[in-house]
């Protein structure tokens, strides 16, 4: 998981619970736990490497440990901490609904750009047959992907595309990609196959290799 920019540190509960810390103690545990939040996970239980994250010699560190693993739950491999995952994942639900909340407003703007072509008779009658006997797009839709395509950016953004549309389906692509518009996706094909992936239930993965 990409790291989360902000990490919330609730300044009671932290005095409350770690006031008996000496200002060693203090800014080893502050590091560890921003480490965790930055890495979205467990830390590993290698007394190495907790004292280089700690800016800790081997020997300083093994002086204070003790008083630090109080506030982890110490396995083998790991340390974990009850309440980073806690708020790990009480910002993963929020990003999420997020994303939901903008694959929706997609699906509905994709909705009200094509109803005024439903609805154009004469447009329907002349423009459309005309389009087809060319073997091209109708109007709507080229200037769609023309922008879905300059939105990809990339040496071949049709041939991801075209891939999109293979394996997930035409309107989960078209949604997908009007999500991404909306969201303001710095990397738009990661953020696309993502929801693409999401919205198929975790199914087959699409490897992008344009």
């Amino acid at each position: 998981m990409a790291a989360i920019p902000f990490m919330p540190l609730y300044v009671a509960d932290y005095m409350s619970d770690a006031a008996h810390l000496s200002t060693l103690e203090h800014g080893a545990y502050l590091l560890l736990i921003m480490t965790y939040w930055q890495r979205g996970e467990p830390l590993p239980n290698d007394d190495k490497k907790l004292a280089r994250i700690c800016r800790l010699t081997p020997l300083q560190w093994k002086r204070i440990k003790p008083q630090i693993l109080e506030f982890f739950d110490v396995a083998v491999l790991q340390l974990s901490h009850s309440r980073i995952e806690r708020e790990l994942s009480n910002v993963r639900a929020k990003s999420l609904n997020r994303r939901k909340g903008g694959l929706a407003r997609a699906e509905q703007m994709h909705s009200n750009r094509l109803a005024p072509a439903k609805q154009s008779d004469t447009d329907a009658d002349t423009e459309e047959p005309l389009a087809k006997a060319k073997g091209a797009a109708p109007a709507s839709e080229k200037v769609f992907w023309d922008k879905a395509k300059a939105h990809i950016g990339g040496s071949n953004p049709g041939a991801i595309i075209g891939k999109w549309k293979r394996d997930f389906g035409l309107a989960e692509t078209k949604a997908a990609i009007c999500a991404s518009q909306i969201e303001g996706a710095i990397d738009p094909v990661s953020f696309i196959t993502a929801v693409l992936r999401r919205n198929n239930g975790g199914g087959k993965v699409v490897a992008i290799g344009i």
